[in-house]
């Protein structure tokens, strides 16, 4: 299932790869923001949308928070795949099988040995929770649709 869901997302697109807020620069027109340009593209990379709309913030559930002005914005535009909230749960879940892998190479120039095993049980807390909440929302999403 999860290899039919990358298919419909990875096409031939280039992605800007770090669309965090300080990259986004927008302007007042009348009462209303619009996005006016786009800076810092050196993390460009050929990628799906769904990734490229709901990456970028250290948290990622910041933007699911605002997903639905994420979307209705984006389709004004383009398509989504239909499985768009699956493809944030998998990206999620892949984000969180990654940082676990890193944990172990980690340091702080600022924390003593004992502050820095503290931070990496807490990296290793929270992306195996992470892991347990997207395998949940994603099965959740599966038998709603």
């Amino acid at each position: 299932m999860t290899k039919s869901y990358l298919k419909k997302e990875i096409g031939p697109r280039l992605c800007h790869g770090d669309a965090s807020l300080t990259n986004i620069l927008v302007k007042k027109v009348g009462s209303k923001y619009v996005v006016s340009g786009i800076i810092d593209f050196e993390f460009c990379r050929s990628s799906g949308i769904t990734q490229e709309l709901f990456s970028g913030l250290r948290t990622q559930d910041r933007k699911y928070e605002h997903k639905d002005s994420l979307v209705k914005g984006y389709l004004r535009y383009n398509k989504l795949p239909k499985e768009w909230e699956q493809l944030i749960c998998l990206y999620k879940w892949i984000s969180s099988l990654d940082r676990l892998t890193k944990i172990k190479g980690m340091s702080w120039r600022n924390l003593d040995k004992k502050q820095t095993d503290e931070r990496k049980k807490d990296l290793r807390r929270g992306a195996l929770q992470n892991l347990k909440n997207m395998e949940k929302r994603i099965e959740s999403l599966t038998t709603r649709h």
